[in-house]
């Protein structure tokens, strides 16, 4: 359980609902990337799984702490409009794209979760 002054929790629920938030966003893009990518295949789909999997546990810390069911329609899901090409290197450009962008997501998560981890040993 997190302990911590009102304005530490008002943070850590918005810090847990942006990260819910993004890694559900993701999935669809995870998604296209694991289909995209033939070899190393089951490292994309380690990938999509786990993401899937930390947002489901995020989402149950939030359901637990704060009382919040599921995010606005809006937060949780971006629908990809323009798939892949057939063309090999339009679709390795979308391929890159996706998991540069995660990467940077994911790196933004690690530092909020090292912050919220420290606010709530204070």
């Amino acid at each position: 359980m997190w302990f911590g002054n009102r304005q530490n929790l008002c943070c850590l629920e918005t810090c847990l609902k942006a990260v819910a938030a993004g890694l559900q966003k993701y999935q669809p893009f995870l998604l296209l990337v694991e289909t995209s990518i033939s070899s190393s295949n089951d490292r994309v789909t380690w990938m999509r799984s786990s993401t899937q999997h930390l947002a489901d546990l995020i989402m149950n810390r939030l359901k637990a702490e704060f009382g919040i069911t599921n995010l606005h329609e809006a937060e949780r899901e971006v629908p990809i409009s323009d798939q892949a090409s057939n063309l090999d290197w339009s679709t390795q450009v979308t391929v890159h794209v996706i998991l540069r962008d995660f990467t940077k997501f994911i790196e933004g998560t690690a530092r909020a979760i090292r912050f919220m981890r420290t606010q709530s040993s204070l």
